[in-house]
């Protein structure tokens, strides 16, 4: 695991621009822990599964994701530009602006692998989009 968090880490970094460091720790869980975290201890949405987080240099991932299976290391990649992101000063004005560098770099990688992204990670334009925009009006 280590040598792929360091490939995938500089990979990353290689993608956003964001400066490399360390790789973080992993730590897995099963689904209702991570359900538990991503949705905040609420009821996750209708059909809806929480596949990774970050969260002050660790990255949490299911613990049946695979390596072999490239949907789940591109959730990886996701998680670790979020580890990339921590720490760096960046004009971002809400957790979408974020979510979007995140979501690039994953649908880049998933590309790179010669998979259609929105397919692979079952996420519509649409929903991409919802995630990936900032809804706070400016004060």
């Amino acid at each position: 695991m280590k040598e792929l968090l360091l490939a995938l880490s500089v990979w990353a970094a290689a993608a956003t621009g964001l400066p490399m460091k360390p790789p973080p720790d992993v730590v897995f869980l099963d689904r209702e822990s991570l359900n538990g975290i991503v949705f905040e201890d609420r009821a996750a949405p209708s059909g809806m599964q929480g596949q990774a987080f970050y969260e002050d240099g660790r990255v949490f991932l299911r613990s049946d994701w695979r390596a072999d299976d490239i949907a789940d290391v591109s959730t990886l990649v996701h998680e670790l530009v979020h580890w990339l992101q921590d720490g760096v000063e960046r004009p971002a004005t809400c957790r979408g602006d974020s979510e979007r560098q995140a979501y690039e770099a994953q649908m880049k990688f998933l590309g790179a692998a010669g998979l259609d992204p929105y397919a692979t990670i079952n996420v519509s334009r649409l929903g991409l989009f919802l995630l990936t925009t900032c809804w706070e009006r400016s004060q």
